[in-house]
């Protein structure tokens, strides 16, 4: 895991992120080069009352995925 350019508490990794239309959940998943490094995956969802539930970080992950031109959820689906 690299140090980023901000000191010694924070880190940068690669962080792929994917909406499932199915579930309509947006999956995260981190690629981090070094073969010590844990990665993780989980998954982001729209509904509060869930336990992945964070309407927030839902809606700024779905912009994120629309302005890049991915497959998002509609955001009345939001």
């Amino acid at each position: 895991m690299q140090l980023s350019k901000r000191g010694q508490r924070t880190v940068s990794i690669p962080l792929d992120f994917w909406w499932d239309p199915e579930t309509n959940l947006i999956h995260l998943g981190s690629r981090d080069p070094d073969p010590d490094a844990a990665g993780f995956r989980s998954d982001v969802s729209f509904d509060s009352a869930r336990q992945n539930g964070h309407p927030r970080l839902y809606r700024l992950l779905a912009n994120a995925l629309r302005s890049k031109g991915a497959p998002a959820p509609v955001k009345d689906d939001e």
